[in-house]
Formats: C-alpha cells, sequence, structure tokens
C-alpha cells in the first residue's frame, strides 16, 4: 500500500497528451528507503519525531526529483552518500541537506521552469478532461 502512494506521487503524463505516463516509481522506492535509514539508524520510535522526518523526506525526495532531471546521475550519487555513511548520521544527514540546499539555489530557476512546466501540465489536463 505504501509503494503504491509513493508511486502515485511520481507519475507524470507525456507532454504531447497521449496519456502514456513515465514511471518514477523507483525513484519514490529509494527515497523511502532514505526515510526507513534514518528511522531506524536513529532510533526514532516517536509518533511526531515520525511525522517529522516523513514530511522532511518527502520535501527532499521532491527536491532530489527536481534536480535529477537537470543531473541523471546525481540522485545516484546522494543515494550512494547515504548508503556508504558509517557513523555520525545527524552530521552527515547535516552536510547533506547543505549539499542539497546549495544545488537548489545553483539550480533554482530551473527548478522553477520545472515546477511550471508539471503545473502547466496538470493545468492542461485538467481543461482538456472538462
Amino acid at each position: 500500500m505504501r509503494s503504491e502512494l509513493y508511486r502515485g506521487m511520481f507519475l507524470s503524463v507525456t507532454e504531447d497528451k497521449s496519456n502514456k505516463v513515465t514511471d518514477y516509481s523507483e525513484l519514490s522506492n529509494k527515497s523511502f528507503q532514505i526515510f526507513e535509514y534514518w528511522i531506524y539508524s536513529n532510533q526514532i520510535k516517536n509518533e511526531i519525531q515520525i511525522t517529522q522526518e516523513m514530511i522532511d523526506e518527502l520535501q527532499i525526495g521532491i527536491d532530489y526529483f527536481q534536480l535529477n532531471q537537470t543531473n541523471p546521475n546525481l540522485f545516484d550519487l546522494l543515494i550512494n552518500k547515504f548508503n556508504n555513511q558509517n557513523s555520525n548520521t545527524n552530521q552527515e544527514k547535516k552536510r547533506t541537506r547543505e549539499f542539497i540546499n546549495q544545488l537548489n539555489q545553483t539550480n533554482q530557476n530551473l527548478l522553477n521552469l520545472l515546477i511550471n512546466k508539471f503545473n502547466n501540465q496538470n493545468q492542461n489536463q485538467n481543461q482538456n478532461s472538462n
């Protein structure tokens, strides 16, 4: 059930409006693996902590997804960084977030274009269905 929920977040209709669907579920599965890793490695048990981590992870997952459109290898590099980290997970997580923030600043205009494109696709799809 959770994989379907995450899979649904990463489906996209093609621009030619042929209703073909591009499946980005592998991306969301990797994102969820990071989230699980944080829970188990930091021994998070409190529901509020879990919810906050889920919200944070969702945002990071979206950032990964958007940044991955500009550099196809970036997502795998960041996943490997998480998988290869050793002890100090909080410090490593902070460094990774800072890295993502720097990339976001560098690519902000491109990210905005991607978001606008996605929003325009949704608007066009909604207008065509009406």
